[in-house]
């Protein structure tokens, strides 16, 4: 499997040499031919097109490599190098622009015991009906959340605040309808496997029971685009945006008591303001978990506000959010075990080389468990992050 990977991802990196060596080589006389209208380009990204076929693709590597020293009050410190993120991405378009793609691996991947194993991130194919209306179906995230579908390459701070984490659901495999509503608004219904053992990324469906979600996003004032964090395009009109979406699964987890019937209710809804360098970010979390055991019931409140301004035009970011999940005096689940509130206060101070294609981010987190034992002290973590962020 490892060979299979290594020889797909240097023949990634080679398509563009290749494409170039091939028109070179037919100037050349040398024999070997590309059609004539091929095309060859940098534009967000190293892009192919095939007039004549229709056909287009887009290549972006993204690496994010980082320092991070964490002083733990439940653990040891650490001070340590890592790579957060190291992806390659194809997307593009077919038949006119008829049907578009999209498959994006990381080689960094995901946690198991400490050991980080590269997997598979979106991988679906899109019918574009028309202007207004699509189909996709595939592997992609779902529409809970605005910062957890914001692109990793154009955040304010390196990684997305505890409240997103906690709240949404991140990829899943599924088919969804889009489409606009007039000029400035747009929606997406979606359904998918569900949340049913493990199912979601990288994983097929092991029961009948799904998950459903549909979303709406509009910019309310001006032309605002609120899937890039900060105003680097320096905003000369107020702009502001907003959307909300609701997800409901139909589940079966081990709760500790064998298989047991889940419902579970996620709303979301958000705000974004950008002008002349200064921009807000906002979000609220809502989250009803309804299990069919007595007891085992809790409903969780969150959210976050995150505010940017470029002290230095299109170069110089200092950027500050506060973070906060309510668990319901603790009987939440993951994060929330245990803990009455957490907070989240930080700061990141950002250096742009190249636009988000090329950035430093200097941040400092501070998370707060509020336990619900009132004889037990409060745990904190303390984490200074400096990381290099590259999507080209």
């Amino acid at each position: 499997m490892k060979k299979i990977m290594l020889l797909a991802t240097v023949g990634i990196f080679m398509i563009p040499t290749t494409v170039l060596s091939q028109s070179a080589a037919s100037s050349a006389g040398i024999g070997l031919a590309i059609p004539s209208d091929a095309n060859v380009y940098w534009k967000g990204g190293t892009r192919l097109e095939f007039g004549d076929s229709g056909f287009t693709a887009k290549i972006n590597t993204q690496i994010q490599p980082r320092y991070e020293f964490t002083d733990n009050d439940s653990g040891d410190n650490t001070s340590s190098f890592r790579m957060r993120r190291a992806r390659v991405q194809i997307e593009g378009t077919a038949l006119d622009k008829e049907f578009s793609y999209r498959i994006q691996q990381d080689f960094v991947g995901t946690s198991s015991g400490g050991t980080r194993a590269p997997d598979l991130r979106d991988a679906y194919i899109q019918w574009n009906a028309s202007e207004a209306f699509s189909v996709r179906m595939g592997q992609f995230k779902t529409a809970a959340g605005r910062q957890e579908n914001n692109s990793s390459s154009k955040l304010q701070f390196p990684d997305r605040t505890v409240a997103s984490d906690y709240f949404t659901i991140s990829r899943a495999q599924g088919a969804r309808i889009s489409g606009k509503l007039g000029d400035s608004a747009s929606f997406v219904a979606g359904i998918f496997n569900g949340e049913s053992d493990g199912e979601g990324r990288n994983r097929p469906g092991v029961d009948t029971n799904h998950t459903a979600d549909i979303g709406l996003r509009a910019s309310l004032i001006g032309d605002i685009d609120s899937h890039e964090e900060g105003d680097i395009s320096m905003t000369q009109d107020f702009a502001l945006g907003g959307g909300v979406s609701y997800t409901f699964s139909d589940s079966e987890n081990d709760l500790g008591a064998g298989l047991v019937g889940v419902d579970t209710h996620r709303v979301t809804a958000d705000l974004n303001m950008k002008y002349n360098g200064f921009s807000t970010h906002g979000e609220f979390f809502f989250l009803d978990s309804d299990p069919d055991l007595d007891g085992a019931d809790f409903q969780a409140v969150g959210g976050y506000a995150q505010v940017g301004y470029f002290f230095v035009p299109k170069k110089w970011e200092v950027a500050a959010r506060y973070g906060l999940i309510d668990c319901d005096d603790g009987n939440a689940s993951g994060v929330c075990s245990g803990n009455d509130l957490v907070h989240e206060v930080g700061a990141s101070l950002n250096h742009f080389f190249w636009g988000h294609n090329l950035k430093a981010q200097l941040a400092y987190t501070h998370l707060n468990e509020d336990t619900v034992d009132s004889a037990g002290s409060d745990v904190t973590t303390n984490k200074v992050i400096f990381q290099v962020a590259a999507y080209f």
